[in-house]
């Protein structure tokens, strides 16, 4: 997973000591430059930030640590975008939310009220999108990557989310029934009162450090 660790010295850090305690990190192996893919200073100095390639938190947090009485840090996980492909994706999304707009518009049929047609979002870059509230039933999300999206109160019931990245996903009072979370990353989501069969739904996916979950036997809010 990509991160970007923006960073701002802390009044009365000098260039000594930050230059002393990179050498010296450096040196202990401790800096892993391997997995540092980009460092930029801001024009200035005293900022700037760096991209880096970690898949354990814990790990990061400890290569970061030793600077923390030099600088602030502000750390979010991101994910690199191709133009084209995301204009295809907001495409195809942008024409579906029309057409479910347009169908919605005069008397629902009874057929597409009991049964309504998934959308198929499988491989979607979703990442930092709003879904609060959204009508995801039985949808497709299978292998997509929606980092940091907000599906607070979304209805996601018997929607595929195998092996989806939903890291840091806002998912407070959603509905997850029947969902399929095999492989699906979980990790620091918000899943306060999320709605599930019971919790062995949810250990299907990765839940390292995620909030809310119910305990283990609790069937959570569903009737």
């Amino acid at each position: 997973m990509l991160f970007l660790c923006q960073f701002t010295w802390f009044p009365g850090t000098d260039r000594r000591a930050v230059a002393q305690r990179v050498v010296a990190q450096h040196d202990a192996g401790a800096n892993h430059p391997d997995r540092i893919r980009g460092w930029y200073n801001l024009a200035g100095g005293g900022a700037g930030f760096l991209l880096v390639e970690y898949d354990d938190a814990k790990e990061l947090t400890a290569f970061l640590q030793p600077y923390m009485d030099l600088m602030s840090f502000d750390v979010r996980a991101i994910t690199e975008l191709d133009y084209d492909e995301r204009i295809a994706e907001l495409r195809h999304l942008a024409e579906s939310a029309g057409a479910e707009t347009r169908s919605s518009s005069g008397t629902q049929t009874e057929a597409t009220a009991t049964n309504p047609p998934g959308r198929n979002l499988s491989h979607a870059n979703l990442s930092g999108a709003n879904f609060s509230g959204a009508d995801l039933r039985r949808g497709n999300l299978n292998q997509a990557t929606a980092i940091d999206v907000d599906l607070t109160g979304a209805d996601l019931s018997e929607a595929d989310l195998t092996d989806a990245n939903l890291a840091r996903a806002h998912l407070k009072d959603a509905r997850l029934v029947d969902a399929k979370l095999q492989g699906a990353d979980l990790r620091y989501a918000d899943l306060t009162d999320v709605e599930v069969n019971d919790r062995s739904q949810l250990e299907q996916a990765n839940l390292e450090g995620a909030q809310g979950l119910p305990e283990a036997g609790d069937e959570g809010t569903t009737d």
